[in-house]
């Protein structure tokens, strides 16, 4: 271990240490799964008034129990309205991928708050997700299991609004998380994203507050296209969140640490037709910016996850993680 990584997991483990999360319980499922409980109280005093307890869902790879060898994590974060626990839906796929010599643990990440997302960002309304993340998440899981503490084996994995979340935190965190993969993310394209986004949640009001809460500071007064200023100051708030794309990538090429593998697929099947030329368009966006992006276009709808974890998902954490 080099000593710039020593002394990022020493900084990282002492944010932990000084964090406020505290243990509530553990469960453990079987010899594979456990579920965690953690308590914070920072996502509680917010305006939102979210429950301080938080989940962790954790995969471990088989053979964990019987070796001593330490194993890269892939952080998986849920789309809108689901939760930590449905990795473990996927839990024999990642097992039956695994090798003798490469296997990791997978974790998923509560994201959720009173109106069923947070979308992995910090706000001063909806909570400090993106703290909760990267900080204690990663810190609490560094500390219980054998895992490799640096970037290299680090991971995240989402979709929909945990695709959106991999995009955000990956590229504001690139010290933290080397190999990232978006599944139908939350993207806007310049322009007519948003517009044609709100058409899709028109019957979505969680979404709209959630969404609202965690990038306007306002989940009462949605965006309606009347063109007075009051309006068009919030838009611009709105766009900034599944849009803005320029402003985290300049902010990213200007780091000294950079991304080991970035991948981002959609489906021309997504029933959110946003999130295609979205994603196209951040895919072509980034590369023309001289990030390498792995491109994974399918014919497919919004949740992809059952047809591609074993073809194509699996396989690139396999490929870009660091082992031990």
């Amino acid at each position: 271990m080099n000593k710039t990584i020593l002394l990022f997991t020493m900084l990282l483990f002492g944010v932990f240490l000084h964090s406020q999360v505290t243990f509530v319980s553990e469960t453990v499922i079987n010899d594979q799964q456990i579920k965690i409980v953690l308590n914070s109280p920072e996502l509680s005093q917010t305006e939102l008034h979210n429950s301080p307890e938080v989940t962790l869902y954790v995969v471990l790879p088989k053979d964990y129990h019987t070796s001593q060898k330490k194993y890269p994590v892939v952080y998986y974060l849920h789309g809108f309205s689901s939760m930590a626990a449905e990795i473990k839906n996927y839990a024999n796929q990642f097992n039956n991928s695994f090798t003798a010599e490469k296997s990791f643990i997978v974790v998923g990440v509560d994201g959720r708050n009173k109106y069923y997302g947070s979308f992995f960002v910090n706000s001063p309304v909806s909570g400090n997700y993106e703290d909760w993340l990267t900080r204690d998440a990663v810190g609490y899981i560094e500390s219980r299991f054998r895992t490799l503490n640096k970037p290299e084996s680090r991971g995240l994995l989402g979709l929909s609004m945990g695709g959106f979340g991999v995009l955000h935190n990956s590229l504001a965190h690139p010290d933290i998380f080397k190999v990232a993969y978006a599944v139908a993310p939350g993207v806007f394209a310049p322009e007519s994203g948003l517009q044609e986004a709100m058409i899709s949640w028109d019957n979505n009001l969680s979404f709209k507050r959630a969404y609202g809460s965690a990038f306007a500071g306002n989940y009462i007064v949605f965006p309606v296209f009347n063109s007075s200023s009051e309006d068009n100051e919030l838009i611009k708030k709105w766009e900034g969140g599944f849009g803005g794309w320029e402003k985290r990538v300049d902010s990213y090429l200007k780091k000294n640490v950079k991304l080991q593998a970035l991948a981002i697929e959609w489906g021309a099947s997504d029933g959110y037709k946003w999130i295609p030329s979205g994603s196209e368009w951040l895919a072509g966006y980034l590369t023309s910016k001289g990030v390498s992006v792995q491109i994974e276009k399918t014919t497919l709808g919004h949740d992809m996850y059952p047809q591609r974890m074993n073809s194509t998902i699996i396989p690139f954490f396999m490929k870009y993680l660091q082992f031990q």
